[in-house]
């Protein structure tokens, strides 16, 4: 990537023990250009040489570099304006430093100096790609695995707001896909360009720079310059971010949509709950929106399967997970008495508890509690090929949709059809799309 006023490709810069020599530029904005750099640095008597990135302070608008010394120069009139910007770079970049120290999910930061009248701090470079050349390259997610990827950024921002941060600049582009030492995927937050600290009172702590805002994902406010703290900018940016995933698609200008437009763009077998979780998190008026990154959280999570590591999460949409039930032949006596009281306990429960109305509504806790029982007392079936059960089909049973508009009676006859194998399309399609809605109705 070449811009005009980069440093040039084997510029050193020092600061005490250690000195970075400029590689490549990795990205540029109107307050900073970021560069790829090969850094040579002293820990202890030893020299290590590493690869970094480096974000230089640099506001295109108001500043030029002398060509024979990188030194930055600004342009007349605007020299207070500049001073104030690196002022507020030189502090933000500090905290950014103290908060990634502690989050593994957002890029961390080694130093911070001054050279050539500006400053520069050091990042991690991330070997990887961004999640927009993640989905690109492998299509788009399926719920499970889309949210199990973006969970750790989730709660990286939540963290950040609890320290009065925003980010105001969350896209596929901002998020780096690399290995993690677990060998699980490890997405990290990066580009705090448009990052802002606020006070107790909701006022920003360091100088007002111009607004910003990308296509898609900053919030229709954002337009205008967001001057308070506004967690709510977040939290559309990240559900717009997890409708990229599901979808493989960049969503539209927030000026160009509204609540239709966006429930459009939703997958049809999206589970009601994500559903109106993402349509909630980017309602265009803030006052509406979803009030924080927790209550996202909160809406998002796929009870048990987020709880998986993100490979098994993405094979447990391609292939059923055997059960977590021992068989019968395999048990211990004393398992074996324990499991056969477990079941005698809760073939009396049910009993007590079968609703004598067939077409009785359920509530939705009532039907997850059912519903559960169920799953235990059938175990599957002890004969019961899990690998035959259709993806439709143990989706439905592991969402616990027993009712798809019928009463329970109706559900847990064709439930037992599903183990027996006479399932047919008619009855899937409503246990797999219209069954989790029907929990809904039931309240």
């Amino acid at each position: 990537m070449n811009h005009p006023n980069a440093l040039p490709t084997g510029t050193i810069l020092r600061n005490q023990d250690a000195a970075y020599e400029i590689e490549s530029v990795l990205g540029a904005g109107g307050f900073g250009i970021t560069y790829r750099v090969k850094g040579i640095v002293k820990v202890g008597n030893i020299t290590v040489n590493a690869t970094f990135a480096l974000k230089e302070h640099f506001i295109n608008d108001y500043c030029s570099r002398e060509q024979t010394t990188s030194k930055v120069v600004f342009f007349d009139n605007h020299t207070d304006a500049v001073n104030a910007s690196l002022k507020d770079f030189i502090s933000e970049a500090k905290r950014l430093q103290q908060i990634g120290a502690s989050l593994n999910n957002i890029v961390k930061v080694n130093e911070v100096f001054e050279a050539n009248n500006t400053a520069y701090y050091v990042m991690e470079y991330l070997e990887g790609v961004s999640l927009a050349q993640y989905v690109a390259k492998n299509g788009p997610m399926n719920p499970t695995e889309a949210v199990r990827l973006l969970m750790p950024i989730f709660e990286a921002v939540a963290r950040l707001h609890q320290q009065r941060i925003t980010h105001l600049d969350i896209k596929p582009q901002n998020i780096m896909i690399t290995d993690g030492s677990d060998g699980q995927p490890r997405p990290v937050l990066i580009d705090f360009g448009l990052a802002k600290h606020y006070d107790k009172k909701g006022n920003a702590t360091s100088t007002l720079r111009g607004g910003g805002y990308s296509e898609g994902y900053a919030p229709v406010e954002q337009y205008k310059g967001i001057t308070t703290f506004s967690p709510t900018a977040d939290v559309y940016a990240l559900a717009a971010t997890l409708l990229f995933c599901l979808t493989g698609k960049n969503p539209p200008s927030a000026l160009d949509c509204d609540t239709a437009d966006i429930a459009q763009l939703i997958p049809p077998t999206l589970p009601p709950t994500m559903r109106e979780a993402i349509i909630n998190a980017m309602m265009r008026r803030p006052e509406n929106r979803t009030k924080s990154v927790e209550e996202f959280i909160s809406a998002v999570r796929i009870p048990g399967l987020n709880d998986l590591p993100v490979g098994q999460a993405t094979r447990r949409v391609t292939q059923p997970v055997a059960s977590k039930y021992p068989s019968l032949p395999n048990l211990k006596w004393r398992q074996f008495a324990i499991g056969l009281g477990i079941i005698g306990a809760l073939i009396a429960v049910i009993y007590i508890a079968w609703p004598t109305n067939p077409d009785k509504k359920l509530s939705a806790a009532e039907a997850y509690r059912l519903g559960m029982m169920y799953l235990e007392k059938e175990n599957f079936g002890e004969d019961l090929d899990t690998d035959s059960i259709p993806m439709e089909v143990d989706n439905a049973i592991r969402y616990l949709t027993v009712a798809a508009n019928k009463g329970y009676r109706d559900a847990n006859v064709e439930l037992g059809n599903i183990y027996s194998g006479e399932y047919n399309d008619d009855i899937l399609t409503p246990f797999a799309i219209d069954g989790p809605k029907a929990l809904k109705y039931y309240e």
